[in-house]
């Protein structure tokens, strides 16, 4: 996983958040869906790839979590073309939009326990929870509500590549005195930050 619209710097995928258009576009459905106004300039970019073991592991694939921002659109730039896909999984809106910062960051992470992505990728399996699975096409756009959807991917076959681009925009937390103070001193100690925000993911140290 890379992070930051400077490791994919000259392609579209750094340009597009600095798109008026796409900015525009991800403030309205924030605004209609929400009733939040987004900070400027409040994208978090990174680039998901899975090829080979890690698309199949369950360290990549069915690690269900909530993101930390309310919007998540996922651009995909390469989708294996026979089965397994990798199908985004999505389970809709299982929470609000918690008013503290603290509530947001141990239900995130309390997800993140074993017994309870079991649980979880049981209950998604078998479409329970009204879960989803959204087979991914490049050249289209995906937008859903990741802070408050859980949501992961399945598995691709061990000789395929699937990589997805996403853009996190409207943090809740965004004033928060504990998430400004976390953001600032956990990569200090090594902690990349899908393991101390509000959202989730792997650490961007295992690609």
């Amino acid at each position: 996983m890379w992070a930051g619209p400077d490791a994919v710097a000259g392609t579209v995928l750094s340009e597009l958040p600095h798109s008026a258009a796409f900015k525009d576009l991800c403030q309205r459905l924030l605004e209609l869906g929400a009733g939040k106004t987004a900070a400027e300039g409040s994208f978090y970019q990174t680039l998901r790839c899975l090829q080979g073991a890690t698309g199949q592991s369950r360290r990549h694939s069915y690690a269900f979590h909530y993101d930390g921002a309310i919007l998540t659109t996922i651009l995909p730039v390469a989708i294996p073309e026979s089965a397994p896909y990798g199908d985004l999984l999505i389970i809709p809106n299982m929470r609000g939009i918690r008013r503290w910062y603290l509530f947001s960051l141990l239900e995130s992470n309390i997800v993140k326990f074993a017994p309870v992505q079991l649980v979880i990728r049981i209950l998604a399996r078998q479409r329970i929870l009204n879960a989803v699975a959204v087979k991914l096409r490049p050249g289209d756009m995906y937008f859903f509500w990741g802070y408050r959807s859980l949501h992961a991917n399945e598995r691709c076959g061990r000789d395929t590549l699937r990589a997805t681009a996403v853009f996190q925009y409207g943090n809740p937390h965004e004033r928060s005195k504990l998430c400004t103070t976390l953001r600032r001193v956990m990569p200090r100690i090594g902690f990349n930050r899908p393991y101390w925000s509000a959202g989730g993911g792997e650490s961007i140290k295992n690609f």
